[in-house]
């Protein structure tokens, strides 16, 4: 009897730990004298290496909306860096605040790629991160950063773009990391014939890219919060939400072969 009571109370007790498994860290890392402030995400309870996805957050900073995706992705295998492109940890409320920190690392693309780079650089020395595996996922500014970043030939596997705009110049030679853009169709930010001008430069330089655009779907689809903006084509749509993370999941897998 007490073989049997030790062994169910071992099977109530096994589930609790993988439940609780998904742990976040709070990192600093700096570029040059600029200290970065990001939010690392992985599940302590697997000690197996794992693919290195780096989130890169929209143009309101590195908020809670970049640390939920970050969190989202451990659960799914990965371990997760939710980078700071503005320094300080940096994020906003405020359009116009947004727009200019945004605009910044826009015209100037040396400290945008030395901010990822650095981020790039603690993740894929993490004691977690399996060797050469590493992609990145990117929303609104985020999403454009990422796109503009693969085609200069960073060392990606793959990107992932969300509700983000095209780069500001077109591939100029193919590369090797594969592209997956998901868009909403009636996005006035971004809107598709800007996304299709880019899907056929892409295609006029050989790269390996894929798109989904979700019917009715505004700008910043993902984020729960959207709709708290006031902004007009900033809505969230849960439907899009939930199936452009499969679409998301799906582009990694093939990937990484399924962490």
């Amino acid at each position: 009897m007490k073989k049997l009571l030790s062994i169910v109370a071992l099977s109530l007790l096994t589930p609790l730990t993988a439940f609780a498994a998904v742990r976040g860290e709070e990192v600093e890392y700096k570029h040059g004298e600029v200290v970065l402030r990001g939010f690392l995400a992985y599940d302590d309870a697997s000690k197996d290496l794992r693919p290195g996805i780096l989130v890169v957050h929209e143009w309101w900073g590195h908020n809670e909306h970049a640390r939920r995706k970050a969190r989202d992705l451990a659960r799914d295998g990965y371990i997760a860096l939710a980078v700071d492109m503005y320094g300080e940890g940096k994020n906003t409320d405020h359009p116009g605040t947004a727009g200019e920190w945004s605009q910044m690392i826009a015209q100037s693309p040396n400290i945008g790629r030395g901010r990822f780079e650095a981020a790039y650089e603690l993740l894929s020395n993490h004691r977690l991160t399996a060797p050469r595996q590493m992609a990145a996922v990117g929303y609104c500014f985020g999403g454009t950063t990422i796109l503009t970043l693969a085609q200069s030939g960073i060392d990606l596997d793959g990107v992932v773009s969300f509700h983000g705009g095209p780069p500001a110049y077109p591939p100029q030679k193919t590369f090797s990391t594969k592209v997956l853009i998901l868009h909403g169709s009636d996005d006035p930010m971004a809107t598709r014939g800007d996304l299709l001008k880019y899907e056929k430069a892409l295609t006029a330089v050989n790269a390996d890219w894929q798109s989904a655009y979700f019917g009715g779907a505004q700008h910043s689809f993902t984020n729960p919060d959207a709709d708290q903006r006031g902004i007009p084509g900033l809505k969230y749509d849960r439907k899009a939400d939930q199936r452009s993370w499969q679409m998301m999941l799906s582009f990694l897998d093939e990937l990484f072969a399924a962490p």
